[in-house]
């Protein structure tokens, strides 16, 4: 194995499992449904920083072999997306089980067995839910196969390129975020007619529904506080809930006339491979997002079973997330395990992914490992002004605030410039906030992209190096209509 290896995805407040499990998936499950992928990765882990190292030329072989299969066989991408749907029904009916159990009163025999289902439907979810992944690649293959396409077909409107594939991309089916706001929004109706203590069961039950949506990899969950309290803050400034769910349905309505009308005026429709493509598109970053709620829902349902295996071994939940999969019978059933050798995990740790194999280094020879692998990041100076791809069009000013962790939300004022290598969940509150998103990582499919496009938000991503040219009070200028960033504080 030479040293050819860089660093690609940073996640940030995470722990070893479940990315060991995610690495299974890698080693043992993909190729079964992607002959032509090939694998290859290194997953490192720093006080609970993760960062995915590749082999950008083997691990982007997935890409351009995956959309020709769809090309060849548009039943098998049909098929494809529709077993996302049914591996993510099964994993969360388990651990909807899980949650609901009195695990106190398990043995742990019983426990052990719970973890390992919970593994091996995890594994299997991921794999058929990497579909969208497998379009993209790491260079956003898909994304560019479409733009490149479109911009062919529109040669004397490439000021609107962006503007026109994301609204031949954006799917019209809400997500979980979106469900989320109109169930409270429709609460809120309830509570202005009838008082707010009417509404508490339902409230409850809103609560319960969607607690999850910021959990992540570790979590917290939204507590029923933060519910009770957006509700009451739009009671108290008397907002016009009627008027944001007409807004919502209208800017539905629009998109879907949008469509039509660029399919139209451009003849989209009559080249079936790429109207086909385009409509592949829309369902898959859908999926896509559908996938990634469930699997965080799975998450959080599962943080349940994880603190009562940490409470019988007396270790932290996070310590818990650090056993191996493989060494979890011997940690539980046999209360063989090293408390000390798990916080050196926690610390530094790699994990090296390949072909039907996973193999755990730590401390310094995780270093070494590191060092003789992968290539050094190179340090970017003098950039005043940068690319990337429009994820939703608007052009704003701001002050940066560089959000890497849910910590660092804290930060981030009403219409701030949120910068993070890619977005997740947890920073949601932010996202809110915020008046532009820019990013390193991301295509059409990307958290970022998906969330912008919802909060209607100028957004920037793929850029590959916000993070590492801005900084916290930068002042810059988002065009998100040519896909610049310009500092303006040079």
């Amino acid at each position: 194995m030479k040293r050819k290896f860089k660093f690609s995805v940073v996640n940030p407040e995470v722990c070893l499992w479940p990315f060991c499990l995610l690495g299974e998936m890698f080693a043992f499950k993909l190729k079964k449904l992607y002959p032509w992928a090939k694998t290859g990765q290194i997953q490192e882990f720093a006080d609970r920083t993760n960062r995915v190292a590749i082999d950008p030329a083997r691990f982007n072989f997935i890409a351009p072999g995956t959309v020709k299969k769809v090309l060849a066989d548009s039943g098998w991408s049909e098929r494809a997306t529709a077993d996302i749907y049914i591996h993510c029904a099964d994993l969360i009916k388990f651990t909807q089980g899980v949650y609901r159990a009195e695990l106190a009163k398990k043995t742990d025999r019983e426990l052990l067995k719970l973890y390992l289902i919970y593994r091996k439907k995890y594994v299997t979810t991921y794999a058929y839910g990497w579909f969208p992944n497998a379009l993209e690649g790491t260079e956003y293959y898909f994304t560019n196969l479409l733009k490149k396409y479109l911009a062919g077909k529109i040669k004397n409107h490439q000021g609107r390129l962006e503007n026109y594939l994301n609204i031949l991309i954006t799917p019209i089916k809400d997500s979980a975020r979106v469900k989320e706001e109109i169930g409270l929004l429709r609460l809120g109706l309830k509570a202005k007619e009838k008082g707010v203590k009417s509404i508490e069961p339902e409230l409850n039950r809103h609560y319960q529904k969607y607690c999850y949506i910021p959990f992540g990899y570790d979590g917290p969950a939204w507590d029923k506080k933060y519910f009770s309290g957006r509700l009451n803050g739009m009671l108290g400034e008397n907002f016009d809930f009627t008027a944001r769910l007409e807004e919502m349905e209208r800017q539905k309505i629009e998109l879907e006339a949008q469509r039509h009308k660029i399919i139209k005026e451009f003849g989209l429709d009559k080249d079936k491979d790429y109207y086909f493509l385009f409509n592949l598109a829309r369902e898959v970053m859908y999926a896509k997002d559908y996938r990634k709620d469930v699997l965080y829902q799975s998450h959080y349902h599962l943080d349940k079973l994880i603190r009562e295996i940490g409470r019988r071994l007396l270790l932290t939940p996070i310590q818990v997330k650090h056993i191996m999969p493989d060494e979890m019978r011997r940690a539980l059933v046999e209360r063989k395990y090293s408390e000390g050798e798990l916080n050196e995990r926690i610390k530094y740790s790699v994990i090296w992914v390949g072909d039907k194999k996973l193999k755990l280094y730590v401390g310094q020879p995780a270093k070494a490992f590191v060092k003789k692998y992968v290539m050094p990041e190179k340090k970017i100076t003098g950039v005043g002004e940068f690319k990337g791809e429009c994820a939703y069009r608007g052009k704003v000013r701001g002050i940066v605030k560089l959000v890497i962790n849910s910590a660092d939300m804290a930060k981030v004022e009403d219409g701030d410039i949120l910068v993070s290598p890619a977005t997740n969940p947890n920073l949601l509150p932010a996202m809110k906030k915020c008046g532009a998103i820019i990013t390193d990582k991301g295509g059409i499919t990307a958290h970022a992209a998906i969330v912008s496009r919802e909060l209607k938000k100028p957004c920037i991503i793929g850029t590959k190096i916000a993070t590492k040219v801005l900084r916290d009070g930068d002042l810059v200028e988002v065009d998100a209509e040519r896909g610049v960033v310009i500092k303006l504080n040079n």
